[in-house]
């Protein structure tokens, strides 16, 4: 019993120990096979080493992957560098100002066209008032002017009357020599200022119809034209004269202003 114990203890550890050498006897050629050289009968060892793997095609496809890939940032570099100096587009122009056009000054009122303007007698002035008509009575120009009266009759006439004023045309004086196109006349050099009253008066009529007159009052180149009638009937002893216009000596003249006063003979006490 004793003797088949250690029998059996010893043959486990002879097995053992073969086993391990077996071990290490196959571990040793599959690495002599795979990694160092060896001799040709041992090439059979060499079928169990590992395969090995060709990675050139890979390790090129990576190489072209990653040029492609350094061509492609070269390339985005680029465009950035292009894109940050590229010149900022202007905001687009607006249109240009432009200034309105300059709107004319407005004319001055344009006076009426004188048709028939009337003559032309006496002096020249600043303010000028002629009367005429066309019968062989006697009609007077009267005006009333600050600080007188300038009228045909005598004492009346000027010059010195409302400044410089003088009546210097007179026609048909009590209709001794008539004439067919009468004319009277008043002119200022330098008129004061104030209100002027032009009157017609028929003096004298060799009828009793009333006479169709004109006045025309020129202040510089202002002209204002009046045309009325004025009516004496020397038998009857009764009338009307008449103011075509009161104005004063400014721009500008006013419209024809008509007025009529009565006239009558005057006798016995109390006549003016």
């Amino acid at each position: 019993m004793r003797w088949g114990d250690q029998g059996m203890r010893l043959v486990k550890i002879l097995l053992w120990t073969a086993f391990g050498l077996m071990l290490a006897a196959g571990g040793f050629l599959l690495l002599d096979a795979c990694d160092v050289g060896h001799p040709h009968f041992l090439s059979t060892a060499a079928r169990f080493c590992p395969v090995p793997v060709d990675t050139s095609a890979r390790d090129r496809a990576m190489a072209r992957r990653e040029a492609i890939q350094n061509r492609i940032h070269d390339a985005e570099l680029k465009i950035a560098r292009v894109a940050n100096c590229a010149p900022v587009a202007a905001p687009p122009a607006s249109p240009p100002q432009t200034r309105p056009a300059p709107q004319p000054s407005p004319a001055p009122p344009q006076r009426a066209q004188i048709i028939n303007p009337g003559p032309i007698v006496g002096r020249r002035g600043k303010l000028e008032i002629t009367l005429w008509w066309n019968t062989t009575d006697d009609l007077d120009l009267t005006v009333k002017c600050p600080g007188g009266v300038i009228s045909p009759r005598a004492g009346q006439q000027g010059p010195g009357i409302c400044g410089d004023g003088v009546h210097d045309v007179d026609a048909n004086q009590k209709m001794i020599n008539p004439v067919t196109d009468p004319k009277e006349h008043a002119a200022w050099t330098s008129p004061p200022d104030g209100e002027y009253r032009v009157e017609v008066k028929a003096y004298q009529t060799s009828h009793p119809d009333p006479i169709e007159y004109s006045v025309r009052v020129q202040l510089d180149d202002e002209v204002r034209i009046c045309t009325g009638k004025v009516q004496w009937d020397g038998h009857n002893g009764k009338g009307y004269y008449q103011s075509p216009i009161t104005f004063r000596p400014q721009h500008p003249l006013p419209e024809c202003n008509f007025q009529d006063f009565p006239e009558t003979l005057c006798s016995g006490t109390g006549c003016k």
